[in-house]
């Protein structure tokens, strides 16, 4: 057994989650707030005004959500006892962390691709039409940069043990 069938559980365990829709919600109003600003400011920026809404939402936001929804993947699962059914498997425990960060990342990838397409629509009727090579390697960027932040969550998940409402404990 190897990584994609356990990243596919854990995408299709995420996605039903109303937090995640939530962070979506959240990166939408705030990257549709950021739109504009200052007169000078979309002066000089002209049609990457919308490109240059998306940086402080993105890189707040979606650090705090990715962190939020990979801190316990693995401790609570250690503390339930159902990390021994994967355990059970055939399976390493490096295919066990890239299954749970790739898993993460696309759970977390959904909301902030439909927040570009959005945010990134509504920008281009008021502002003009950006450049879509930037705006294409910007959604790339903010992919692995939630790559990046997902796999520190679980790294911080794998070296603590849960211990319920009462916190964590270094293993």
């Amino acid at each position: 057994m190897t990584w994609p069938p356990l990243a596919r559980k854990e995408f299709y365990d995420h996605i039903q989650s109303k937090g995640v829709w939530l962070l979506g919600v959240l990166l939408v109003v705030a990257s549709f707030l950021s739109l504009g600003g200052p007169p000078y400011l979309v002066t000089s920026l002209g049609e990457n005004t919308t490109l240059a809404a998306f940086l402080a939402p993105v890189s707040i936001f979606a650090t705090f959500g990715a962190i939020l929804l990979s801190h316990r993947s693995i401790s609570s699962e250690r503390a339930s006892g159902s990390i021994k059914v994967v355990s059970g498997m055939p399976v390493r425990r490096h295919h066990i962390l890239l299954g749970k960060i790739i898993g993460q990342t696309a759970v977390l990838c959904v909301p902030l691709i439909l927040t570009f397409l959005v945010v990134g629509a509504l920008g281009a009727l008021e502002y003009g039409l950006f450049s879509l090579a930037k705006f294409g390697l910007l959604v790339v960027a903010s992919c692995l940069y939630l790559l990046l932040n997902v796999s520190v969550g679980v790294s911080i998940s794998r070296g603590c043990e849960y211990l319920g409402p009462s916190g964590y404990r270094g293993v």
